[in-house]
């Protein structure tokens, strides 16, 4: 009967401990005084404040990629192990998806450039003189579709000048 006594006085210790919130109020306190000075460095500092927002965002998703919650709810040394040949691969994996989304954010401002620039044109001359399928946005190994369409928008522009000095 004490066993059973002992057990349960030591589950209930070990409750009490795992609701405790972990960091101490005076801890806290600390970090706002101590960090005060840092804080103010980020906000008046915008590069320094736009590296660190993006830093968060890129932790926040890696983390949710890895499903670090589960892993960890094992243990630290368990869940460490798990996690760590995971991470390389997830963050190669968000950088691919991230380039990816820019690249088809750049190909789509390079069409609406394209398609600006045509709108734009006066007379037949000018909008016949370089087809529009002269930008090669589907190619990821060829200069980039911004480029491109820079590139396509000066030769626009030298054959309408040299249409208008013929004319």
């Amino acid at each position: 009967a004490e066993v059973y006594i002992a057990q349960a006085a030591a589950n209930q210790e070990a409750a009490k401990r795992a609701n405790q919130s972990g960091v101490p109020l005076w801890a806290m306190f600390a970090m706002l005084v101590l960090g005060f000075d840092e804080a103010m460095g980020m906000l008046y500092n915008p590069v320094y404040l736009v590296v660190v927002v993006v830093l968060i965002v890129v932790a926040k998703n890696i983390y949710d990629k890895l499903n670090v919650q589960e892993e960890m709810s094992m243990g630290l040394i368990p869940g460490l192990l798990a996690l760590a040949p995971k991470v390389v691969p997830a963050v190669l994996e968000f950088g691919q998806e991230t380039l990816e989304k820019l690249q088809a954010h750049t190909d789509e401002q390079a069409r609406k450039m394209a398609q600006q620039t045509e709108q734009q044109q006066d007379g037949d001359t000018f909008s016949d003189a370089v087809e529009p399928e002269a930008v090669n946005t589907s190619s990821r190994h060829s200069s980039s579709p911004l480029s491109a369409a820079v590139t396509e928008l000066r030769q626009r522009t030298r054959v309408h000048n040299e249409t208008k000095t013929e004319q």
